[in-house]
């Protein structure tokens, strides 16, 4: 609380005691009201923060008045907008082997004359097609195996039939059904009552909202070996993007770690989000790479190798400080930031490197522009005697404390080529934890978040190799399911 002395007030009512009570009064309200004021200004700049200026989720917009009207946080490129010169275009294709041909009939009569075409010697000049494209309505197929239980011609012994591996009740559902049906939970995120509906609706093949939680328990507990076989191949890599996001499980927030690079994803859950979750996933403490992440202080003392920090929550908060705060360094590093990546990221993919001069002028404009916020930033005075805490430092100058000690980490993007300018190989895979649970809630049995987790690491690995999470499933029900056999399907799956 601000102290008012006020010597001059004080001189002239010193010898009226009245004077002198109301005088106190009156300054101990004034510093009352000037710290609610404080308090109220910090409130409104939390308020004024959204998806654009901070790291909330954009659903938190929709309750912010304040919210402005949505910005990228990118900057012009100076290119026209929609496709670039070389992208691949994509359209229907017309088919070569047409499953059904209609002709169509000619018209009655010639719409400019009005003579009749029927029966009249016409001279063909061109054959028009159009092709329709249909789905057929999908069925189930039961296949019977029967085999003759026989007794034996000599010591009378009963004989029963050898069955295919795999083929054990009097009716089961085949590979091709529990592939499906993990499909569609894991993958397209169909809720099991939903999906129950489903497959009896299109299939004519009816399974209960039980039978489905078997399969995905089944399909999970063969994965362990391919989960196992995809976190060997992150410790290997020599970078990967760390983050986590909240689900919830009968009601208890429990925490979805990710594990991300551009050829893999390790998915895990845990109930804890500090270093005891991270840890449960087994990448730490062993991976010796670079970790990118958003600078949760878990990360920071997890592993034993470099760290890299996420521009893309630079620029949000940057934003915050450009836009909010209305202070130009933050235009100023934004500009930096950004500029930065778009003359590196050409030059990385070519195999070059910035040479050290240009390192040198981008590491001195880097402390200039970080010198400018601290003088538009100065240090808060200290609390008053008696007063409990530090006092409050602002976003601003944390920020600027985060840049100034972990530079190596802010421009790990520069440093090191390959290392990605944000997280966003993390936080695409952990996207679809919120949307699983806009459409389908929460998870009511304590291992299905686990199940789900491994499940999605194959189907997310498998998809950044161009494998379709319908193979890399079928896998899984395969006997001896492997990570080679799923990123490198045979031809014969394909």
């Amino acid at each position: 609380m601000a102290e008012f002395s006020c010597p001059n007030l004080r001189a002239a009512v010193k010898d009226n005691p009245a004077a002198m009570a109301e005088l106190t009064a009156l300054l101990r309200m004034l510093s009352e009201l000037t710290e609610k004021v404080a308090r109220l200004e910090a409130r409104i700049d939390e308020l004024t923060t959204n998806s654009h200026t901070s790291s909330k989720p954009p659903s938190s917009d929709r309750h912010n008045p304040n919210k402005p009207p949505p910005r990228s946080l990118r900057r012009s490129s100076g290119r026209r907008r929609g496709g670039q010169p070389g992208h691949a275009g994509h359209s229907l294709e017309r088919s070569a082997d047409p499953d059904e041909v209609l002709e169509t009939p000619l018209a009655a009569n010639c719409p400019e004359c009005g003579e009749p075409l029927e029966g009249a010697k016409v001279e063909t000049v061109e054959v028009q097609r159009r092709q329709v494209i249909e789905v057929e309505p999908p069925k189930r197929r039961v296949v019977e195996h029967r085999g003759r239980t026989v007794r034996c011609p000599r010591c009378g012994a009963l004989i029963a039939p050898d069955f295919p591996a795999g083929v054990q009740a009097p009716v089961q559902y085949g590979n091709s059904v529990q592939t499906l049906v993990v499909y569609l939970s894991v993958w397209q995120l169909v809720p099991c009552h939903r999906l129950s509906e489903m497959m009896d609706q299109l299939f004519d093949c009816p399974l209960s909202p039980g039978s489905v939680i078997t399969m995905l328990r089944r399909a999970a507990e063969n994965s362990a070996v391919v989960v196992a076989a995809i976190r060997e191949c992150i410790l290997k890599e020599p970078w990967a993007g760390f983050d986590e996001t909240g689900l919830s499980l009968g009601g208890l927030i429990h925490w979805l770690h990710t594990a991300s690079t551009p050829n893999y994803t390790l998915l895990h859950t845990h109930s804890k989000r500090g270093l005891e979750g991270i840890k449960a996933g087994g990448i730490f403490p062993g991976f010796e790479g670079r970790a990118i992440h958003d600078f949760l202080a878990a990360y920071m003392s997890a592993g034993s190798g470099k760290h890299g920090l996420c521009n893309g929550h630079h620029l949000r908060d940057l934003n915050f400080v450009e836009e909010v705060l209305k202070q130009s360094w933050g235009t100023a590093m934004i500009e930096f930031l950004v500029g930065t990546k778009n003359k590196v990221e050409p030059l990385h993919k070519a195999g070059r490197q910035l040479s050290s001069h240009q390192l040198n002028k981008l590491q001195d404009r880097y402390f200039q522009i970080l010198e400018e916020g601290y003088q538009q930033n100065p240090e808060p005075p200290p609390k008053a005697k008696g007063k409990r805490g530090r006092p409050a430092r602002g976003k601003a100058l944390n920020l600027l404390d985060r840049f100034r000690d972990h530079s190596e980490a802010v421009m790990a993007f520069v440093l090191d080529p390959g290392v990605p300018f944000d997280n966003n190989h993390a936080e695409r895979d952990l996207r679809m934890m919120k949307i699983r649970q806009k459409i389908s809630g929460c998870f009511r049995a304590l291992d299905l978040p686990e199940a789900f987790a491994r499940l999605r690491s194959v189907v997310a690995t498998a998809a950044k190799h161009s494998v379709s999470a319908l193979q890399a499933i079928e896998v899984l029900f395969e006997p001896n399911p492997s990570l080679e056999a799923i990123i490198r399907p045979s031809a014969e799956g394909t």
